[in-house]
């Protein structure tokens, strides 16, 4: 006897005489075919008494899919049944599509876990001692198998698309205390997921919501479902969002905005650079940043001035992806900053604008009291790929001592393009015994034909130290990390 093994009623009577208690004992009770005629028939008879019980079949099924693959990984045999499980489970989800709007709250009610009647909690216990006992699967195992099947209830939502955007708007506000304050937070959250699954169609729903959603909560969920569906239409919308009393409100209209990506909204953007809270400034410095907002630099140079460390720091990251050369100055003044995340990302910035002006500050850097900057510092020096920046790394690469000498390793590695090993083949003819060796051991770490044959040329060097180093390069080559 197996799942699909009992005999069950006639199907059409039921749907003749709205029988839905009797198509509902058929879901329970009928062989394979019952079960899926049955279902069907429900969704026809669109009655919101066939709900629980339709999701009671589909938690059913689940379990007894999770039973059978386990005992098949017991038995090392297949048993051929995925497709039958399939066939039910969408025949459940267009009966619950069918029905509708009527199936939304019960569906969200699930997936917060709110067990509905005591059928379900019996089914849930029921099921999990027969796996336990057959199997061996923990309740914490089985939880994690049904947060998977959640999954597939949220696709059953946003199939049944226009009609439970309403519902889904309500759910969006937060209401009760204890346990049901908790109940309601999770069905807000599973009611955003299944909106921004919707897509496009919640879009207008959403934005006439928005001026009347009286609780913060509700506007912050509203305006990030916008920002998830992602349509231009919602900047002129989302806009005065900034202006809001609730700071972590004005971020989520940063955050959906800079998802439109439109420039048209840059001039919004830089007045929320002087908003009086420290975590929206650093909103709006990344939003600009992502916009490619590029005459935003001059405000963001202010920024490296800000009181706030993250804040000083967002605006060196974005000065730095914005790539305006005539700004270098400010990041070079920025290099001397109490936080050492500014200077790393000061120093980080400078390597990507590049430029003769940043080598020399950044060799400085090189002799900072905190690894990232010197890691970042060094990082700069090799992507400016100028005589003097190569030279005083692969001079103090060549040392064997210096607590720079990982950075600078690591840093040499961004080199191992083939312009960067013509590049360090030639410093191997440099005046500097050190220079030479550090160029051996950068040669070295690159490990490839081309950085081989520059070590090879060095075996004649002048100098012992260059030529040991090149003879112990060349014959630990393929021993080599």
């Amino acid at each position: 006897m197996g799942f699909f093994s009992k005999r069950s009623p006639a199907i059409e009577g039921c749907k003749e005489r709205n029988d839905v208690d009797g198509l509902i004992k058929a879901l329970k009770n009928g062989d394979h075919d019952k079960k899926l005629e049955s279902a069907k028939a429900l969704g026809d008879l669109n009655d919101e008494k066939a709900v629980i019980p339709l999701i009671v079949s589909l938690r059913d099924i689940y379990h007894w899919s999770i039973l059978q693959g386990r005992l098949d990984t017991v038995s090392g045999k297949r048993t051929d049944s995925s497709k039958s499980v399939q066939a039910f489970q969408d025949s459940i989800a267009d009966a619950l599509v069918q029905i509708g709007e009527k199936s939304v709250e019960i569906l969200l009610q699930y997936l917060a876990n709110v067990y509905m009647n005591h059928e379900m909690v019996i089914s849930d216990v029921r099921h999990f001692l027969l796996l336990h006992q057959q199997t061996g699967v923990t309740l914490q195992e089985l939880n994690n198998e049904l947060n998977n099947f959640k999954d597939y209830v949220y696709k059953i939502l946003i199939k049944i698309g226009d009609p439970s955007i309403r519902p889904l708007i309500q759910r969006l506000r937060i209401s009760g205390a204890g346990k049901e304050f908790n109940v309601s937070i999770s069905m807000e959250m599973f009611a955003e997921k299944a909106l921004a699954g919707i897509g496009r169609a919640a879009m207008d729903p959403l934005i006439a919501a928005l001026p009347y959603a009286s609780e913060d909560l509700e506007r912050r969920s509203i305006i990030q479902i916008l920002g998830d569906i992602g349509n231009a239409q919602i900047i002129k919308h989302v806009l005065p969002s900034l202006d809001d009393a609730n700071p972590f409100t004005r971020q989520d209209a940063l955050r959906t905005l800079r998802k439109v990506a439109d420039l048209s909204i840059a001039d919004s953007i830089i007045k929320a650079l002087s908003d009086k809270t420290a975590f929206v400034r650093e909103e709006a410095i990344r939003t600009l940043c992502i916009l490619k907002a590029k005459d935003s630099t001059t405000e963001l140079i202010k920024c490296l001035e800000d009181a706030d460390d993250d804040v000083r720091k967002e605006a060196a990251i974005a000065i730095g992806e914005l790539g305006d050369q005539s700004v270098a100055d400010a990041l070079i003044l920025a290099l001397s900053d109490k936080n050492y995340s500014v200077r790393e990302e000061a120093a980080r910035s400078l390597g990507k604008l590049g430029g003769e002006k940043a080598s020399e500050p950044l060799i400085k850097m090189l002799d900072d009291e905190e690894r990232r900057v010197r890691e970042s510092s060094a990082s700069a020096l090799s992507k400016l790929r100028n005589e003097l920046a190569l030279e005083i790394l692969l001079e103090r690469f060549g040392k064997n001592e210096g607590r720079d000498k990982y950075e600078i390793g690591v840093a040499l590695d961004g080199l191992r393009d083939d312009s960067g090993i013509s590049l360090l083949s030639q410093f191997l003819k440099h005046k500097s015994v050190n220079v030479r060796v550090g160029t051996l051991r950068a040669l070295a770490r690159i490990r490839n034909l081309a950085a081989l044959s520059a070590v090879k040329t060095a075996i004649n060097d002048e100098n012992d130290s260059v030529r040991g180093e090149a003879e112990s390069i060349f014959k630990n080559w393929e021993k080599l990390p």
